[in-house]
C-alpha cells in the first residue's frame, strides 16, 4: 500500500512538473512570437516609408543598402525637407542607417532608430505619403513633357538633374508646407 501511494505521488509529481515545463515553453514561445511580430511591424513601417520594396511580405524583414531605391528616396526626402523645418535628412543619413542591421553592441538597429529617421517615418504616416504623391504628380508631368520617364523609372543621377531642372522651371510646384 505504501509503495502504491509513493508510486502514485511520483506519477502526480512527474505529471505536474511536465505540465509546468510545457507551460513555461509555451510562454517562452508566445514571448518570442510577440517579439518577432513587433520586429516585423517595425521593419514594415520603415521599409514602407522608405519604399524599400514592393512585396508586402518582404517589407517585414531587414533589407540593406542594396535594396534602397535612391531615385525614389531622393524625391521623398526632397518633399520631406521642403515641407517641414524640424529636421533635414540627406540620402547619406538614410544609407548610413540602412547599411547595417545591427549596431556596435549587437542590437538590431530597427529598435534604436535615429531621431531624424524616426521623425521621417512618423511624418510619412501622418500625411507625408500624400504630400509625396501630390508633389510627384507635378514632377512626373514635368518629366514626361521634357523627354524623361517617370521618376521611379530613371536612375538616381537622372532624378537629381531632372529635379534641379524642375525647380528652375515655370512649372515648378513646391512641396506642401506644414502649417
Amino acid at each position: 500500500m505504501k509503495r502504491k501511494t509513493i508510486f502514485m505521488l511520483a506519477i502526480l509529481l512527474t505529471t505536474f512538473l511536465i505540465m509546468i515545463i510545457i507551460c513555461c515553453m509555451q510562454k517562452e514561445r508566445s514571448i518570442k512570437q510577440a517579439e518577432r511580430k513587433e520586429q516585423e511591424q517595425l521593419y514594415y513601417k520603415q521599409n514602407t516609408a522608405f519604399e524599400v520594396c514592393d512585396d508586402l511580405i518582404e517589407r517585414q524583414y531587414y533589407h540593406g543598402v542594396d535594396k534602397l531605391r535612391l531615385n525614389r528616396i531622393f524625391v521623398d526626402l526632397y518633399v520631406y525637407n521642403g515641407s517641414q523645418k524640424k529636421y533635414n535628412i540627406s540620402i547619406n543619413d538614410v544609407v548610413d542607417y540602412f547599411c547595417k542591421e545591427y549596431d556596435s553592441n549587437g542590437k538590431k538597429r530597427v529598435y534604436y532608430i535615429p531621431q531624424n529617421i524616426n521623425d521621417y517615418i512618423a511624418w510619412y504616416y501622418n500625411g507625408g505619403e500624400d504630400k509625396i504623391w501630390s508633389f510627384c504628380k507635378g514632377f512626373n508631368k514635368y518629366l514626361l513633357a521634357n523627354g524623361y520617364e517617370m521618376y521611379w523609372d530613371i536612375s538616381y543621377e537622372e532624378v537629381v538633374v531632372a529635379l534641379d531642372e524642375y525647380k528652375n522651371s515655370s512649372e515648378y510646384i513646391p512641396p506642401e508646407q506644414e502649417k
